[in-house]
């Protein structure tokens, strides 16, 4: 069972990706992590589940990738 709130932060996390896709693949995962850094606070970040089924892959990948760089 998903955590309260967890779909909506898919579903927020979703429309930056469908903002991206247009993008060269490396622009639209560097502007996904970015996004997310700037403007979501820490507990949303942390509340995020990259397992979910409905995330976007990109965002999958985008904030997989920014976490082992940290």
């Amino acid at each position: 069972m998903s955590a309260p709130g967890s779909d909506k932060l898919v579903m927020m996390a979703n429309q930056i990706a469908a903002y991206f896709h247009p993008y060269p693949k490396e622009r639209a995962l560097a502007g996904i992590a970015k996004h997310i850094e700037d403007f979501w606070t820490p507990k949303m970040r942390a509340s995020l589940d990259l397992r979910a089924p409905k995330l976007d892959p990109l965002v999958r990948e985008a904030l997989g990738a920014s976490q082992s760089a940290a």
